[in-house]
């Protein structure tokens, strides 16, 4: 025999198997995740009361609190429009609080003073292996220290700066889009509220607007520094020996054509983890909004194992979307390290045939090591980019939505409203 009951988001109705009672289950129509009511309780006078009606009552008390006593009450409709904005339309109108681009220069110079020293220590290592008298040797080797030592002081004051630039550029596109949403969700229709969970809402304002954060502060500073780093590495490295690069090099085109392959499935994976949070954090609201409900049924313990039914939903994408990240991180630092191996080799018998200086393999050496991170940071950047695109696009089923009542745009609105 089939139980029946309603979506309480999109109040489609269900009918699922009655072994499935006290499971959760996919909404066909809304793809949220529902609680199969049990069988149903009876009251003192022997009446069954179904479990549809403890739903109902949740749900009530639930957008009860989602409210907002400004909203008009007549509105019925939800219109939604049938395009979502893309990420990139969705912060259009905060483009002037995005400053990140003023602050490339910054960037360029705090790698310019990190590609130097190599080049000082190239030059160290080869007074030291030249033929010059001692006293010249120490003298170069000292000066070349010296340089060394004033520019980590001046690449930790110029790093220090533009990371506080980008990362309170980050800080203002928050605000500003809080805001926005804000002013968008006071606009709206009551009737919006009824068929919306008050957790997925906050899920959205707090976790997605977060994650759009980060990929507007360290995202947009990985995403620049990690290229600029590059190119700025291979083309000294390439100046040093360009079939000394190449061969550093060569391991690298298969690790990114691995990781180019996992961006799908990584997307993927992050709305889901997402959409499976927003959902967690309904139900919770659910539950602490009608405890008196619950109580009065006595269905704590079903509410409790539909909590862990959700959490263990949760827990399964979480660590799948944890896997498929963590594949990336070994892949980049094993490129990275055969990198080193390759140069070691194959640079390494340069110098013993003199086809090398020895300066200059510990300068090849250097950029490898400044390489390290960026090339690592590779994987932190896709997965904040995926993380941050998938929020944005959470945030667009927001803004799509239209208020069903609006103001006309030739309407009457008095300059001053005064009462007597």
């Amino acid at each position: 025999m089939a139980i029946q009951f309603r979506c309480n988001y999109c109040r489609s109705l269900l009918g699922i198997a009655e072994s499935q009672a006290g499971c959760t289950v996919d909404c066909p129509r809304c793809g949220r995740t529902q609680l199969v009511p049990g069988k149903s309780p009876r009251t003192d006078s022997g009446t069954p009361v179904p479990d549809l009606q403890l739903r109902s009552a949740l749900s009530a008390l639930s957008d009860l609190n989602a409210t907002v006593s400004a909203l008009p009450a007549n509105a019925s409709a939800t219109p939604q429009n049938t395009t979502l904005p893309q990420p990139i339309l969705l912060i259009d109108g905060l483009r002037p609080e995005i400053r990140t681009t003023r602050y490339t220069g910054l960037l360029l110079a705090t790698a310019t003073l990190v590609m130097l020293v190599p080049k000082l220590t190239q030059r160290a290592f080869d007074a030291i292996a030249g033929q010059a008298p001692t006293q010249e040797k120490l003298a170069l080797v000292a000066w070349n220290a010296g340089l060394i030592v004033a520019i980590a002081v001046a690449q930790a004051i110029v790093r220090t700066w533009s990371r506080a630039l980008i990362f309170n550029a980050g800080r203002d596109v928050e605000y500003e889009l809080r805001g926005e949403l804000y002013d968008h969700l006071l606009a709206l229709h009551q009737g919006h509220y009824q068929t919306q969970s008050t957790g997925d809402l906050m899920s959205r304002l707090v976790n997605d607007i977060g994650a759009v954060r980060m990929l507007l502060g360290p995202g947009v500073l990985m995403i620049v520094n990690t290229p600029l780093y590059c190119v700025y590495a291979f083309s000294l490295m390439a100046w040093i020996d360009w079939r000394l690069t190449l061969a550093a090099l060569a391991p690298f085109p298969l690790v990114l054509l691995g990781t180019r392959r996992s961006m799908r499935a990584m997307m993927e994976s992050t709305v889901r983890v997402q959409e499976r949070l927003a959902s967690l954090s309904a139900y919770g609201q659910e539950t602490l909004a009608g405890i008196h409900v619950l109580k009065s049924f006595e269905r704590e313990e079903a509410r409790a194992r539909g909590f862990a039914a959700l959490n263990d939903r949760y827990r399964v994408d979480a660590m799948d979307l944890a896997r498929r990240r963590a594949r990336i991180f070994p892949a980049v630092r094993t490129a990275s390290s055969l990198g080193v191996v390759v140069v070691l080799g194959y640079g390494g018998a340069k110098v013993v045939q003199g086809d090398l200086s020895l300066g200059s393999l510990v300068a090849f050496m250097g950029y490898l090591q400044i390489l390290a991170w960026p090339i690592m940071a590779v994987g932190f950047m896709m997965a904040l980019w995926q993380r941050g695109k998938a929020a944005l696009l959470r945030l667009g089923e927001i803004f799509a939505v239209a208020p069903a009542i609006a103001s006309p745009p030739d309407g009457f609105a008095p300059a001053t409203v005064r009462g007597d």
